[in-house]
């Protein structure tokens, strides 16, 4: 199983800068609750289109962090949304609130531990 959060594959993204890394971070925690909340309404509301746009943002946010499982599970509603076809996006949903809730654990360890070292 993937790691929630894959610290190379993040620092590859970011070009190696632990400040850039902690900068995306913090605008990640304030961009996620919304887009969570734009995928569960689109599935509430059975608009695909709008799943496909939410769950694609999701996705773009957090691979630039370095998290396969969490991008994993928001491209699958991606497909959902791409494929018109919302049937078991509840569930998907549910399984990528596990994964960002992974995610975001990962991310308070590292951001703990960053701490750490720099003191």
């Amino acid at each position: 199983m993937a790691p929630a959060f894959d610290y190379e594959e993040a620092m590859a993204q970011v070009g190696g800068s632990d400040e850039l890394l902690a900068e995306l971070i913090e605008v990640f925690r304030g961009e996620y609750p919304p887009l969570l909340d734009a995928i569960e309404q689109a599935i509430a509301r059975q608009q695909a289109d709008a799943l496909l746009q939410a769950a694609h943002t999701l996705k773009g946010s957090v691979r630039v962090l370095g998290a396969g499982p969490a991008a994993d599970a928001a491209l699958r509603l991606e497909q959902m949304g791409r494929d018109d076809e919302l049937n078991g996006a509840d569930q998907a949903c549910e399984a990528m609130r596990v994964e960002i809730a992974h995610l975001m654990h990962a991310l308070e360890e590292w951001r703990q531990g960053d701490a750490t070292s720099a003191s």
